[in-house]
């Protein structure tokens, strides 16, 4: 602590002389650029009027957030506007340009890497660091060398007061985000620390699987479940007339039809949803289809038990208030049409998952029993079952970058990779063992491991993951950071879908 009244120590003359010196003869072009611009910016900072040249004549400006209250525009020229024009160009280069879906995705971008930006500079503010002056002059001098090295002082001055001004501190915004990420991302790996990531890549499995799918439940077992139900499957042929008005109205219709009035002629006159046209005509409907139509369980009931030529009573619906008219009487489903067996398949997978996987899963164990007497390949031949392999594959929840995935292999393979029973049955399984039946996804999976090896090639691990993964990691971690905050108020859609 510097003592009281104690003047702060000034650097003497000569000290002053050989700095100048060393900078003149480091680069004496540079040099003189940067004193060059340093009297300019001096200058600029001092007499030109502080304004914002960005929201001038650069057509209407947008406001799509703020973070920390500073506003996160769209105008000509500024940040937010030229991190579109880059995400633009590089839809462009892939051949993806002129979408409307890629245009929101690149405005959204851009906008995502403005709050980032914005971010840093505030998070930087706040921590009370300053780029020096000198710095700045620098890395602007060095925009403006000729194909010879040397500063142009021509081709600086061809810019307005106001363009040096927006240039200068573009430049001196970038130096302040560079000097954060480099704080955040230069930080030494210890060799041990590589080693161990890299070990995380042993031991490999490659494993063979039995597979059964819920689309393999054979048609047997559905006309046993349909003969099981038959009131969930019995089929009626119903014409409906809906009015949105009042309960009243649809008494009225109603009323009329039933003195003589023709059902279809009121059903196109007063009817208020998608069957009007047809008279009312809803087609053939297995009772289960019409829990669309009326949502109580006991008037749903009524409604598939009505006889030819009966109406229903007056039901509340979603739109309003409905009643039907039955044009054929209740009868079992046709088991013979091919249709209705797959829009019944449909609803099992749907509506009765469990049964379908109890089967499977009985299946399933009957294989395993199998194996142990004759082998996987074997009782594979058998069964009819297709062998399916991944592999090999390393130990990898979550699908972690630096080493093989399962995705790789096996792409309907749903969420498995953050599925710890998959990992598990996968990795903790004897060689040459079946494992317990596994649901995921839409398969029931039984696993043999068929090899496993520690000899792994860890060498591009090793590099990679000092040198760009970590980068690759901070990136994502600094643009989480800002997005998540509680700073940020993200108005983007509304503003971009003009709500």
């Amino acid at each position: 602590m510097a003592s009281k009244g104690k003047k702060p120590v000034q650097p003497d003359e000569e000290s002053l002389k050989f700095d100048f010196v060393r900078r003149f003869k480091a680069n004496p072009f540079l040099f003189i650029g940067t004193l060059f611009i340093l009297v300019i910016v001096v200058v600029a900072f001092v007499f030109v009027p502080a304004f914002v040249p960005e929201a001038q004549g650069g057509g209407r400006e947008l406001v799509f957030g703020a973070y920390n209250k500073t506003p996160i525009r769209y105008v000509a020229g500024n940040y937010f506007s030229q991190a579109y024009g880059m995400a633009s160009n590089s839809s462009r280069a892939q051949g993806n340009s002129g979408d409307y879906f890629i245009e929101l995705q690149n405005m959204r971008q851009a906008f995502e890497d403005t709050v980032v930006h914005t971010g840093i500079l505030y998070e930087m503010e706040r921590a009370g660091y300053t780029v020096p002056t000198e710095t700045v002059n620098d890395a602007v001098a060095k925009l403006f060398l000729d194909e010879n090295g040397i500063f142009s002082a021509s081709r600086y001055n061809s810019l307005d007061d106001t363009e040096k001004k927006t240039l200068w501190r573009r430049q001196q915004e970038s130096l302040i985000k560079e000097h954060y990420i480099s704080d955040l991302s230069n930080l030494r790996v210890s060799s041990k620390e590589t080693s161990f990531i890299a070990s995380m890549a042993k031991p490999q499995r490659t494993i063979d699987m039995a597979v059964y799918s819920l689309t393999s439940y054979p048609e047997s077992e559905i006309l046993a479940f349909i003969q099981a139900n038959p009131d969930v499957f019995r089929v009626t042929h119903l014409s409906r007339i809906t009015v949105e008005s009042s309960e009243a109205e649809a008494g009225r219709i109603l009323t009329a039809i039933q003195e003589g009035a023709a059902f279809e002629d009121q059903a196109r006159l007063y009817s208020k949803d998608s069957y009007a046209t047809n008279g009312g005509d809803m087609g053939i409907k297995m009772a289960f289809e019409l829990e669309s139509e009326v949502l109580e369980v006991n008037e749903r009931e009524a409604l598939a038990g009505l006889e030819k030529g009966a109406f229903s009573n007056i039901f509340k619906v979603s739109s309003g208030w409905a009643f039907f008219r039955a044009e054929e009487s209740p009868s079992p489903v046709d088991t013979s049409v091919s249709a209705n067996i797959d829009k019944i398949r449909y609803y099992m997978q749907d509506r009765e998952r469990g049964h379908i996987e109890e089967y499977l899963v009985a299946q399933a164990e009957e294989f395993i029993a199998l194996c142990a007497e004759i082998g996987f390949d074997e009782a594979l031949l058998q069964n009819g079952l297709e062998k399916r392999s991944i592999g090999p594959l390393p130990l990898n929840y979550g699908n972690v970058d630096l080493f093989p995935s399962l995705s790789y292999f096996a792409t309907d393979l749903t969420n498995a990779d953050t599925n710890e029973n998959f990992w598990v049955a996968a990795f903790f399984t004897p060689l040459f063992t079946a494992s317990q039946p596994l649901v995921i996804g839409d398969n029931i999976i039984v696993f043999y491991p068929r090899e496993e090896t520690d000899e792994v090639d860890t060498e591009l691990i090793e590099n990679y993951y000092p040198t760009y993964y970590l980068s690759y990691i901070m990136d994502r971690s600094i643009h989480s950071h800002f997005m998540n905050s509680k700073k940020l108020e993200d108005n983007f859609y509304n503003i971009y879908f003009g709500n």
